[in-house]
């Protein structure tokens, strides 16, 4: 007889940093002449990149599925 057990699951995605500074080296030149937005602007994209790369691939398999978004350069963990 096959017993299933339930094993927690929790993901943790690390480098985020990382993807803000990916997200600033492909703004257009129009993006780049307002320096004033330029860390907000990289910070929307690079959500948006994160939740359509990761997190809704992760959600598919299971929505319940909790997961951790962290940043080193500065030191950011969020959970959801």
């Amino acid at each position: 007889m096959l017993f299933l057990i339930q094993v927690p699951i929790v993901v943790v995605f690390t480098k985020f940093d990382k993807l803000v500074s990916r997200m600033e080296e492909r703004l257009t030149s129009e993006e780049l002449k307002n320096p004033e937005v330029l860390d907000n602007l990289c910070l929307q994209k690079a959500e948006a990149e994160f939740k359509h790369v990761c997190v809704d691939p992760l959600k598919k398999i299971n929505p319940k599925i909790p997961y951790a978004k962290v940043s080193g350069e500065i030191f950011r963990f969020e959970v959801f």
